[in-house]
């Protein structure tokens, strides 16, 4: 599911029901879902409980970098040292 939103977001679709949707017509989509269509609403919660490691993800493929805190907790930033949030 995480390699869905991924792919997803790469190609500019935010939108659960139009992830679901592409699922069903782009074959790029069917591949990495591996030809199966996930429920909006299945969708929306992980993406709600999964939400630190999609921005750890994001951030690794928008070229930052993250770094885990002494609490447990990662710390987002740019190379620049702004703030990721």
């Amino acid at each position: 599911m995480l390699a869905l939103l991924i792919f997803s977001y790469a190609n500019g679709l935010f939108s659960s029901h139009r992830i679901e949707r592409a699922t069903y017509r782009d074959i790029g989509m069917r591949v990495v879902a591996a030809n199966l269509h996930p429920d909006h609403d299945t969708i929306a919660t992980f993406r709600r409980t999964n939400r630190t490691a999609i921005l750890c993800q994001h951030c690794a493929v928008d070229g930052r970098y993250h770094r885990p805190s002494g609490d447990g907790a990662c710390r987002h930033r740019l190379r620049q040292r702004k703030s990721c949030r």
